[in-house]
């Protein structure tokens, strides 16, 4: 199917073209798909599969001629309405005393006043004689096609009554052969010059004569006419070529169209809908199947149950016609978002000399699945300009990102002018007008006050042209493919970055290359009662009671938070004192296994049947990314026997060697920069297939040991330590020389305690390091991964300055409330302490956390803190000779 576009040029339906409206489609009658409903109705349910089969038989040859005959007498119809609305809009204009407002002859003196004259003479459109009456009961019969109630089905049309009924709407005797010449019909506007004059008594009795018979002729069943009507009236059909018809004829579309569509997924929003009887459910934010049980008691109530089935008809119906090609063939495949649905409709109602306005959300960019979209888009698209709610512009979530898109009517080669990480419109006009001095700066600059805020300076540098190499750049690096036209829209948020994508994408290999298995594992809803429970509690790792939710690790760190006793929220979490626990410690987990061992294990897939899923060691990461947060990209290599919930993500390697290397490179802001450029808000299969991979061997050794000493933690990590350590490990030297920092001279193939790195400095100094070592192995310079640094990690730059270390390598104090809760001094304490000499110390009794409530801690002075741009240099002349000298 394909959209037929009324326009100045005459553009016609093509002699053996059919009119979608009048042909049927296997997606119809949705309603007839709702579990509830064909549990109750089986019987209609059944009639509507018959019916759909039946419908939707190819055509035969009769019943193309009938089509025929009937699209013939729309395209009369539409010519006859274009006439009549013409003539009526000259008639009704406002008299405006504009000097060369109107032309003397378009000026026709009816002598109208008021705008119930006006709405009197348009409302003749409506009697059913009238051509804009016939064509939109055939367009809005079609339509109820897909709001069907399936418990009406006994009143669907065959194919055949729905031919009989168009050609009754449009009075056509489908018997007669067709004129050659047109006669003129009694259609009271065509009677001229005075064409909105009353009828003669004879005319008005001819009328009542046609519009008896057509109502007696129309339909064969007056309970499908009925509910025609009824949904009409219930989901307002609008069909644009038909209420602008002049619009469409005379100009090919709008010249302008500006709008804030509705972010808004159309779907069935069940317990909200009966929130209005039972409040709990909102309030407790009750799961799925708790609102389940509720609403068999909620459907007993008749009036109750109307609603509800009307409600999941409507959603479940648009979600279809929404998704149906013929309506919206550029959403194929996606999620039904109203304003991605505006958005293909105004690329269809403006004219080749028009423009597009839209403030929408950035999900059109990203979605694996809206290459159809993108691709019919970017030729079209003039400016995108990315906001980030931190102001509260809108009266939404902070965290929420949206953007103004500026399309034209025409398709011209790709050329579009981009910002991104904009926080207010200022910095639009601003950067366009900039002269080019100075540097743009990153997401947050510091402030005079010393504190870092949002970044709304404008700079020429904030805007990026996106042409076809910028795009083929994106392609390359972001997916590994050569299908430009439709990559996803990265977040680029100055033109230097250009050059750090152009590297990361000439490297050679992905993960996708390797043989891997993602999972993503319990289902913290369909999984409850079936595989896992809730029971926070001390688990058992050999009985498979670790289960992991997304604060249970961070960054290199699978041992970062435990849940509190009672852990009803993410905040309900602990931080976990490295330096302070056994070799066999344990966090608490919030599931455990709900059904025997031997059918726990068989609900995750293995990557091979030689290698079980839950006897190897994986690489965890959060799902959610969090593009505002201190690091969106956490991962961690998480033991045998621990599980996780549908929150986490995790990914198994075959080889082994390739785990380490990818828990390495993507513990480092090189990989969380370029999570950060794809914006999405998951991370999912299809972007972990596409991460560059495979580092020269140059680099492993250095990286591998890192990953493994920040990793491997307790004793559950020996036999990974064990197999994958090298006697070069011990050969390997910190960047910088400190005494907090444990020589690498130390390790040996046995795991111990004393193995892995535990005081907060170490293993900050290690990530550090990390980020350079993979900077280089994937062939950024050391002022691009410092650029990096600056531009997309304002919340890590305000935390390197809040933080504090003491000389035993532990924070005292630090500005990360959040992500260190209970860890070093409160402010008020470190005002008394901060300039303590050297030998002197502070006894500090931890008390907002109910894991170490009442524990001392003696911190040693001086304090100091790090910088890491520095630390970046001299990590990278250190590691720049090494591998010189190797």
């Amino acid at each position: 199917p394909k959209l037929l576009q009324l326009g100045p040029e005459g553009k016609k339906r093509g002699k053996n073209e059919i009119y979608h409206f009048l042909l049927p489609d296997k997606g119809m009658v949705p309603s007839a798909g709702i579990k509830l409903l064909k549990d109750e109705f089986p019987t209609h349910a059944s009639r509507v599969s018959s019916w759909r089969s039946d419908a939707i038989k190819p055509i035969s040859g009769e019943e193309f001629l009938q089509l025929q005959k009937i699209c013939d007498s729309i395209d009369e119809q539409l010519d006859e309405y274009y006439t009549f609305q013409k003539r009526l809009n000259a008639q009704t204009k406002n008299k405006l005393d504009i000097w060369g407002g109107y032309k003397d002859e378009e000026q026709i003196d009816l002598n109208l006043r008021s705008y119930d004259e006006k709405e009197k003479l348009n409302d003749q459109r409506l009697r059913q004689s009238a051509p804009y009456y016939k064509l939109k009961m055939v367009m809005d019969y079609w339509c109820s096609l897909w709001f069907w109630d399936v418990r009406k089905a006994e009143h669907l049309p065959t194919r055949q009554q729905y031919i009989n009924d168009i050609a009754s709407i449009l009075n056509i005797d489908l018997t007669k052969q067709p004129k050659t010449e047109k006669v003129a019909n009694n259609y009271i506007l065509e009677v001229s010059p005075s064409l909105f004059e009353e009828p003669s008594v004879g005319e008005q009795a001819q009328q009542k004569i046609i519009a008896k018979t057509q109502k007696g002729n129309l339909f064969d069943n007056k309970e499908r006419l009925e509910e025609v009507k009824s949904l009409s009236a219930q989901h307002h059909f609008f069909h644009n070529q038909l209420e602008f018809i002049e619009v469409f004829k005379e100009r090919g579309g709008f010249d302008l169209i500006n709008g804030n569509p509705p972010w808004v997924k159309v779907t069935f929003e069940e317990a909200a809908m009966m929130s209005e009887v039972y409040p709990e459910i909102s309030v407790r934010k009750e799961k799925a199947p708790v609102v389940a049980k509720r609403r068999v008691v909620y459907l007993e109530n008749d009036a109750q149950k109307l609603s509800y089935f009307d409600e999941y008809i409507g959603s479940e119906s648009t979600a279809k016609f929404m998704n149906a090609e013929q309506n919206y063939s550029l959403l194929k495949g996606q999620q039904t978002d109203l304003y991605r649905s505006i958005i293909v409709n105004t690329l269809s109602l403006i004219n080749q000399s028009g423009f597009i306005g839209l403030v929408h959300p950035e999900s059109i960019y990203d979605d694996p699945k809206g290459q159809l979209l993108r691709k019919a888009i970017y030729p079209r698209l003039r400016y995108h300009f990315q906001f980030k709610n931190e102001l509260k512009l809108f009266d939404i979530d902070h965290h929420n990102v949206y953007s103004l898109n500026i399309y034209s009517g025409y398709n011209q080669s790709i050329s579009f002018s981009s910002i991104h990480n904009l926080f207010h419109p200022s910095t639009i006009d601003g950067s366009f007008v900039h002269s080019g001095s100075g540097i743009a700066g990153g997401i947050k600059v510091k402030l005079e006050s010393g504190k870092f805020g949002w970044n709304v300076s404008p700079h020429t540098n904030r805007i990026v042209k996106f042409d076809e190499n910028i795009l083929r750049i994106l392609a390359r690096t972001f997916e590994n493919s050569d299908k430009w036209e439709s990559t996803k829209l990265v977040s680029i948020h100055s033109k230097e970055i250009i050059s750090v994508l152009e590297s990361i994408g000439a490297f050679k290999g992905v993960v996708g290359d390797k043989e891997i298995k993602t999972e993503e594992c319990w289902h913290e809803t369909n999984d409850v009662g079936s595989f896992i429970e809730r029971n926070t509690c001390f688990p058992e790792i050999d009985k498979f009671e670790l289960i992991l939710n997304g604060p249970h690790f961070f960054v290199a760190n699978p041992l970062y938070k435990t849940p509190r006793e009672i852990c009803e929220k993410n905040q309900d979490f602990d931080n976990i004192l490295l330096t302070d626990i056994d070799a066999d410690f344990v966090q608490r987990t919030n599931y455990v296994p709900a059904c025997e061992i031997e059918k726990f294990k068989t609900g995750v897939k293995s990557i091979t049947e030689s290698i079980n899923w839950f006897d190897d060691y994986k690489v965890a990461m959060s799902k959610m990314i969090s593009l505002t947060g201190e690091r969106s990209l956490q991962s961690a290599i998480i033991p045998p026997k621990v599980s996780h919930v549908n929150g986490v993500i995790s990914i198994q390697f075959k080889e082994k060697s390739n785990l380490v290397e990818f828990a390495g490179i993507t513990s480092s802001i090189v990989f969380d920069f370029f999570v950060k450029s794809i914006g999405a808000a998951n991370l999912t299969d299809g972007k972990l297939k596409y991460f560059p991979f495979g580092v020269e061997e140059k680099f492993r050794t250095e990286l591998d040991v890192r990953a493994l000493i920040l990793n491997c933690l307790t004793d559950s990590y020996s036999t990974l330590w064990y197999n994958s350590f090298s006697e070069r490990f011990s050969s390997s030297s910190w960047s910088k020389e400190d005494f907090r920092l444990k020589p690498y001279a130390d390790l040996d193939k046995n795991w111990s305690k004393s193995t892995p790195l535990r005081n907060f400095y170490e293993r900050r100094q290690a990530l550090v390091e990390i980020d350079v070592l993979t900077a280089m192995a994937f062939g950024l310079s050391l002022a691009e991964l410092i650029m990096i640094y600056n531009v997309q990690f304002p919340v890590l730059q305000s935390y390197e300055e809040g933080t504090y270390y003491d000389q035993k390598g532990n924070v005292v104090v630090t500005n990360n409330a959040q992500g260190l809760k209970g860890i070093g001094v409160s402010t008020s304490e470190w005002n008394n302490i901060k300039d303590s000499k050297a030998g002197e110390t502070y006894e500090h009794t931890i008390e907002k956390s109910e894991l170490y409530h009442g524990k001392k801690v003696t911190y040693f002075a001086p304090f100091d803190k790090c910088d890491r741009m520095e630390d970046y240099k001299t990590a990278w002349a250190h590691f720049e000779k090494i591998f010189k000298e190797n």
